[in-house]
């Protein structure tokens, strides 16, 4: 995406030219294209992708320079050769100085200025450590957020005959002898136990082997007997399984088996994204699939064909649906006393969601398509492929429907929202 974005606007003169500009620096600061990526193997494809692309479009005034970054091998050992020596010193009693965070930085900055302009490139492990100043002086900070939220991890809760319960994972055993019973009831992949089982009740420090009498141990969704911390702080549960929300009095009416998914990271990613847009301006797009609402969506994937979640734990790639309901009121709700204690009335808000086929038809992506087929340049072959590659993103039976768009931006006077929306 990050090599299609800078491939458009290299091919745009004027604002195209400005906003490269933009990037470029002669010093390692904040300009240039932070990736946000916690994984080495993607680090390394997303270099090489961006080094293609310079090769694909013999680019003269334009060429990246990217910081190096520490294995996770490496930071381990840095971690220890820092850590290992106050350790020791806390034993015998020596006064030990507080940990520099500096000293345990991502990054290999190996120079900071250098002769000619560059687009500097920064790999990071999360958002927090993506710089929000350059020289002092915020820098305008423009986001994108594609199919992010559906990775974070979500807490499911169901709705049983003493009220909300907690879904959680029990150790399960396959018994031979019949001694044992359960009631389940489906979902997507798995059954699902009503109560937690004798199976779960292994003391800590015993050896699982001398329960298991070598049957295969394998995991199992169960409900929790009672109420959790999970349930208390996200749906406000109390003690009789019922909601004290007085906004959500929908909860309590809803029929035994509902199923509610709660991701509070993605809600605190949104916030974190909206309180960098206050302080650096600039703007987010957020694009994942999902609907306004929640719904029973967990599951998992594995070689593009659907599994068991608990399936190959670490292995199998997990996702639930986006609630862009909660992470739009995350922002226009939940930073509400922070935007009232400030005196600007131009504050980051949240606009959307709408369907990606909407989105992109606003944007132009029709007019842009029949252009370039168009476009006496273009074979029978490429004209075809751009057919099939809008088809594929707008068309309500593809992604047209399913996946949506929501934006982060500032509330400017005369504009309700910002384009495409």
């Amino acid at each position: 995406m990050i090599c299609d974005i800078l491939r458009s606007f290299m091919g745009i003169k004027g604002i195209g030219n400005d906003f490269l500009n933009a990037l470029t620096s002669h010093q390692l600061d904040a300009q240039g294209i932070h990736l946000v990526e916690v994984s080495e193997s993607l680090r390394l494809h997303q270099q090489e992708s961006l080094s293609t692309l310079l090769k694909s479009i013999n680019s003269e005034t334009s060429h990246f320079h990217f910081i190096p970054w520490k294995s996770k091998a490496q930071r381990q050992r840095e971690i220890v050769d820092i850590i290992k020596p106050k350790l020791i010193g806390k034993r015998e009693g020596d006064v030990v100085e507080a940990i520099d965070p500096t000293l345990l930085s991502d990054s290999n900055k190996d120079s900071k200025f250098y002769a000619s302009p560059k687009i500097t490139v920064q790999w990071h492990d999360n958002v927090s450590s993506v710089p929000t100043k350059s020289d002092g002086q915020p820098v305008p900070t423009f986001i994108i957020c594609q199919e992010i939220l559906d990775a974070l991890p979500v807490h499911v809760f169901q709705k049983t005959q003493e009220g909300w319960r907690e879904r959680l994972v029990d150790i399960a055993v396959k018994e031979t002898k019949s001694d044992i019973s359960f009631t389940s009831m489906e979902t997507n992949d798995t059954h699902i136990s009503r109560s937690l089982s004798q199976y779960s009740t292994i003391e800590d420090g015993k050896d699982l082997n001398l329960y298991t009498k070598g049957k295969r141990p394998r995991f199992r969704f169960v409900l929790a007997p009672d109420k959790t911390p999970a349930l208390t702080a996200l749906l406000n549960v109390n003690n009789n399984g019922l909601v004290d929300d007085l906004s959500n009095p929908k909860l309590d009416s809803a029929p035994e088996g509902s199923i509610i998914e709660v991701c509070p990271e993605a809600m605190i990613l949104v916030q974190d994204i909206a309180l960098r847009i206050e302080s650096c301006t600039g703007a987010a797009l957020i694009i994942d699939y999902g609907d306004e609402g929640s719904s029973d969506s967990l599951r998992a994937f594995n070689m593009h064909k659907q599994v068991s979640v608990l399936s190959s734990p670490g292995i199998v790639d997990v996702t639930a649906d986006v609630d862009f309901k909660a992470i739009r009121e995350a922002v226009n709700f939940g930073l509400e006393s922070l935007w009232n204690s400030k005196t600007t009335e131009r504050h980051p808000m949240a606009f959307g969601p709408i369907t990606q086929a909407k989105f992109l038809a606003s944007m132009g992506a029709m007019e842009r398509s029949i252009i370039l087929i168009e476009n006496e340049k273009t074979s029978d072959e490429q004209a075809e492929e751009l057919y099939n590659a809008l088809e594929r993103l707008v068309s309500p039976e593809q992604m047209g429907e399913r996946y949506k768009v929501l934006a982060i931006a500032r509330k400017k006077d005369g504009i309700f929202s910002p384009p495409g929306f």
